[in-house]
């Protein structure tokens, strides 16, 4: 079967990636990297000398508990902080270092900020105008597996160039929808049944 999936690289000849492709796509449907439908980036380093009571908030990884922004527990610095390392309604918080390599990769949508807060380095956000199924891409399972096989070293991590290099099946706009709306219904379906137990 002749090679069908072809990726554009500026200044370079097309490079056939078939052998990336793990499944064929619906039509109207097109495989991107992430870094073609929105950008990221790490957040802050800080030292404990830059912690404060009143300085800025700094989500770490605890803060996002069972896919929510938990804002209980909330470190706070003075320190010079970038405007990229600042986070905003709608970004994708997500855990990209940690000692459990289970915590690796769990990711909230950021909403309702009561105030100004940055994210720290063992962080990354992700900004796009395709967050909300963005987001249900990075907790499925398709993409878990592609962390387990993209670390090959002790330190389980996501980087910024694994974040920005995976592949994503990108449906059109009113599919994406659909699909968040499906997949919360469901989540809410399930949630009522584990209430319903206790």
């Amino acid at each position: 079967m002749a090679s069908c999936y072809y990726e554009k690289f500026c200044g370079k000849t097309d490079v056939c990636i078939d052998d990336d492709i793990p499944f064929e796509l619906p039509k109207n449907w097109q495989w991107c990297r992430l870094n073609e439908l929105g950008d990221t980036n790490i957040g802050l380093i800080y030292h404990p000398k830059d912690l404060t009571d009143t300085g800025i908030p700094v989500l770490r990884s605890h803060n996002i508990q069972d896919e929510k922004l938990c804002l209980s527990d909330l470190t706070r610095v003075q320190t010079k902080i970038f405007e990229n390392q600042y986070v905003s309604n709608g970004n994708i918080l997500i855990c990209t270092r940690n000692g459990s390599k289970n915590l690796v990769g769990k990711c909230t949508i950021i909403e309702n900020l009561p105030e100004k807060m940055a994210f720290g380095a063992f962080m990354a956000v992700f900004r796009s105008k395709f967050n909300p199924y963005i987001l249900r891409y990075l907790q499925s399972f398709y993409f878990k597996d592609y962390l387990r096989k993209s670390n090959s070293t002790q330190i389980y991590q996501l980087t910024q160039n694994m974040l920005r290099d995976a592949l994503i099946p990108v449906p059109p706009i009113s599919e994406q929808k659909r699909i968040v709306a499906k997949i919360e219904e469901i989540f809410s379906a399930l949630d009522n049944i584990q209430n319903n137990l206790v």
